[in-house]
């Protein structure tokens, strides 16, 4: 384990007359060195907090961060990389003025290392040739691989990405999947907060999904190793061609039994369940019912259908 959270709270009161928002209530979470792992969960589970605390942006009211086994301290964060959502840059600076200073915060080396690293930055993403122009005329797109480039170019240890992929034409998209990965090849440990599945799936190691400030659900088991998800759900039933109502009455009426993760768009479900005797008896009937079973598997490793179904089973 490289980085852990140990029962992580975290309350606001923004508002003399406003009631208290506990956002974080005691999370605990773990990521390994040298591997990329997710931050999922929907809109106030607690992401930006729990990242926002990680770069000591706000103070937690309990619980300890560790890295190694030891606390964090603020010589290990400025082994940090951080890449906002939203990145205010200074528009009156250019790409090249923007990354010599963040550099020199970041990593003290020679004047001539430090210019050829920033040319070797502005090149990886796609920015020489504007490196002169103000940030203020640069397009979305090149200031989210700027930001991309600021939170790489010191070669951090840790690496933390919130929402990469925000504004990305389908080039930069891919490269930002290829530039992902190169930073994992090199030995940084990656936290990256996204609700773009396809490329959690593609880029992601392991993934935690928060609920109401706690982890819901981790693909880690307690002992820091890869948890086997097919003891949680260990078949998935895809379904198409039936509504909601339909299959919420086979469900109250025990026609089937209950899923414990349930993900639907329209007319197309996807049902998990944790062991095979439920998904058979589940697959019989839809069968029977002359329903459209577009794939019946076991759940052997990440994948889109799995973490969403993960984030509905709360909202069957």
């Amino acid at each position: 384990t490289y980085l852990e959270l140990k029962n992580i709270k975290k309350t606001f009161n923004s508002d003399l007359f406003a009631k208290k928002t506990e956002v974080l209530k005691g999370l605990s979470c773990k990521f390994l060195e040298g591997t990329t792992t997710a931050i999922i969960g929907h809109n106030g589970a607690g992401k930006t907090t729990t990242i926002r605390v990680l770069l000591d942006m706000i103070k937690p009211d309990k619980g300890e961060i560790l890295i190694k086994g030891r606390k964090l301290t603020q010589s290990d964060r400025l082994g940090i990389g951080y890449m906002p959502e939203v990145h205010r840059l200074t528009g009156a600076l250019t790409p090249k003025e923007t990354l010599s200073i963040h550099l020199r915060f970041f990593k003290k080396i020679a004047k001539k290392d430090r210019f050829a690293l920033i040319s070797k930055t502005l090149e990886k993403v796609g920015l020489l040739g504007h490196e002169n122009k103000l940030l203020r005329n640069l397009s979305k797109g090149q200031q989210r691989r700027l930001a991309y480039g600021l939170a790489t170019i010191h070669q951090p240890k840790l690496l933390i990405l919130d929402e990469p992929f925000s504004g990305l034409d389908p080039l930069a998209y891919g490269n930002m999947e290829k530039w992902i990965q190169e930073e994992k090849d090199r030995g940084a440990t990656i936290i990256m907060s996204s609700h773009q599945i396809p490329s959690i799936v593609k880029t992601c190691d392991q993934f935690h999904i928060l609920k109401d400030g706690k982890i819901d659900y981790t693909s880690l088991s307690d002992d820091g190793t890869n948890h086997n998800i097919s003891q949680d759900l260990g078949f998935t039933l895809n379904i198409s061609g039936v509504d909601k109502k339909t299959v919420d009455g086979f469900v109250e009426s025990n026609t089937i039994p209950s899923p414990l993760a349930w993900h639907n768009i329209d007319f197309q479900h996807t049902l998990s369940y944790p062991d095979y005797q439920q998904a058979m008896l589940a697959l019989k009937v839809m069968v029977n019912e002359g329903i459209v079973v577009s794939s019946f598997s076991e759940n052997t490793q990440i994948s889109e259908n799995l973490i969403l179904s993960l984030l509905q089973k709360d909202n069957k």
